[in-house]
């Protein structure tokens, strides 16, 4: 006697295409609310980043020290753009012979060291203290110093002052664009 086969159920098979779609659409919001795409405007991150990239800016990261941030500009009011996080609430910072010192004690910077290397003869940092630039011995609470890792061309901390937390849109997750150079941070 030969087997029956059971015919598909449609009513399983939606069931299980509405699942799918719900589940697709649950993920796809969770990712709208919790990452942004950004595109670089400009060369003043570069090496780093260039004029054009994508990237995928995380809002719910605590802010360390060297994170790639992406916020509003002080010099340009609703300018969005990039910088490096150097100077953290409550610190002293400066620079000498292109070397950073942040409370008197040296830090390094390896994510300079393509930049550094193109130069032929100049310092990529030029020195300079927090006082001389911002008028302050200290970076005030709930703010932030940063620079361009272009720091020849960038328009920074060191021109438009610290940066308040509540300027910031959030922080680098990765580099989306181009593709053969994804880079998760």
């Amino acid at each position: 006697m030969k087997e029956k086969r059971k015919k598909p159920n449609r009513f399983s098979f939606s069931i299980l295409l509405m699942a799918a779609i719900m589940g697709t659409t649950l993920t796809l919001l969770a990712i709208g609310l919790t990452f942004r795409i950004a595109v670089v405007q400009s060369n003043e991150m570069a090496p780093t980043f260039l004029a054009q990239d994508i990237l995928a800016i995380s809002s719910n990261e605590r802010i360390r020290r060297f994170d790639l941030v992406y916020f509003t500009s002080p010099a340009q009011e609703g300018k969005l753009t990039l910088s490096r996080v150097i100077g953290l609430a409550g610190e002293d910072l400066y620079y000498k012979n292109d070397q950073l010192y942040v409370d008197a004690e040296e830090l390094g910077e390896d994510y300079l060291a393509r930049g550094k290397a193109d130069l032929v003869s100049s310092l990529l940092t030029a020195d300079f203290t927090l006082r001389g630039v911002t008028g302050q011995g200290k970076v005030p609470a709930k703010s932030y110093f940063v620079l361009g890792d272009n720091r020849q061309i960038a328009q920074d901390s060191r021109e438009f002052g610290f940066v308040h937390e509540e300027q910031i849109k959030g922080k680098v997750s990765a580099k989306l664009w181009p593709l053969g150079q994804l880079e998760i941070y």
